[in-house]
């Protein structure tokens, strides 16, 4: 009898992994059916084929697809689909389709990241109150901006010389209002990415248009599995932002830390994404686009918990970086194309409508198969 209902555990356990991962990770996953609850007392399970999983992909250039994977299946043949009462399995038999994805953009040779500081560069010298009030009137024009850039295929938007990879407000140490921002952006060109920072909604009311206060470095992000941690897992995602000291001696620090500071990175299992940052060169092989910082984004218990973290570093340790700064941040969906209806929306409110409705406007071919996340 033990070993039963350890094995009902198991199997209810395994049921509750696989519906938070499709839910939370696989975005998007379309249900084409309203889902019953999880557990159903009283009724027998619904036979398999009553949902089809629709699975599209991720948008940081990942090459994974639905088949790379270290999971090996055992030699007890399928879970049943009857392992205990009221058991309902996530449609281990229905039918998964991977969507065509969006077209390659023609915009990954350069990657820069670029540090917004309100108060730096704000020229009518509001007060944080009025710069955070500013932002916030301004993020559903920042979101849309940067969607626009992100929303392209073979008839729209072709000829699109930026994707924003991400964007996080940073937030102030209290949590109590957003301070300035990071943006990541693949472009063309270094020009193309200035330009579009330039007409960027909330840096236009900053500046008017005036970027050459905001520093802006390429960014060589380290692609490493080990370097890929969910982001939130055993944590909150803190951006870590590191500037070396100037002096010839930083270099050499820089090159007889490095390996130590990798390592430290990986055996931490704590670091979402990691990379050194680099002198904004027009050329990416340019000898003068030397190492001028790093940036970490990892998970983090509290802010002393990322500070330590950040202070413990063996580049920090040997006396590399001139400054450290830790943020939280806020984290916008800013591609625009893993909109889908929510099923479990009682209220049955429809921003996949709103989206189209807002597409359509832009001129975007909602219609077209390229666009599969929309046509459900």
């Amino acid at each position: 009898m033990t070993t039963n209902n350890n094995s009902c555990l198991t199997v209810l356990t395994l049921s509750l992994l696989f519906q938070v991962t499709n839910t939370a990770f696989l975005a998007p996953h379309i249900i084409s059916r309203r889902a019953p609850p999880l557990f159903i007392p009283s009724k027998a399970p619904p036979a398999a084929p009553f949902l089809t999983i629709h699975h599209s992909f991720v948008a940081d250039g990942s090459d994974y697809t639905s088949s790379d994977s270290d999971y090996e299946d055992s030699d007890d043949g399928p879970l049943s689909s009857d392992s205990g009462p009221g058991y309902r399995p996530l449609a281990v038999d229905a039918p998964t389709v991977i969507e065509k994805p969006p077209p390659v953009s023609n915009n990954g040779a350069n990657r820069f990241v670029a540090f917004v500081w309100d108060n730096k560069i704000d020229k009518e010298g509001r007060d944080w109150a009025d710069l955070h009030d500013n932002r916030v009137d301004l993020n559903a024009d920042h979101v849309l901006y940067c969607r626009k850039a992100n929303l392209r295929n073979e008839t729209f938007n072709y000829n699109s010389m930026v994707d924003v990879v991400w964007s996080y407000p940073l937030l102030s140490s209290d949590l109590r209002r957003i301070v300035g921002h990071a943006l990541c952006l693949d472009a063309s060109s270094l020009p193309d990415a200035q330009s579009f920072l330039a007409n960027e909604p909330i840096i236009k009311s900053l500046t008017g248009g005036d970027i050459s206060s905001i520093p802006m470095y390429r960014w060589r992000h380290m692609k490493d599995h080990t370097l890929r941690h969910d982001d939130g897992r055993f944590g909150m995602p803190t951006l870590i932002i590191n500037l070396d000291r100037e002096g010839d001696e930083a270099a050499s620090v820089r090159a007889q830390t490095n390996a130590s500071h990798v390592e430290y990175l990986i055996r931490s299992e704590r670091v979402v994404m990691a990379g050194p940052l680099h002198v904004c060169t027009e050329d990416k092989n340019d000898e003068r686009s030397v190492a001028v910082g790093s940036i970490v984004v990892m998970n983090a218990k509290n802010r002393s918990d990322a500070i330590m973290f950040a202070e413990e570093d063996p580049c920090a340790l040997a006396g590399l970086y001139e400054t450290i700064r830790v943020h939280r941040f806020n984290k916008l969906d800013v591609t625009g194309k893993f909109v889908m209806e929510n099923v479990f929306d009682i209220d049955q409110k429809n921003p996949v409508s709103e989206m189209r409705e807002a597409m359509e406007i832009w001129g975007y071919p909602v219609e077209d198969n390229q666009t599969p996340w929309l046509n459900y």
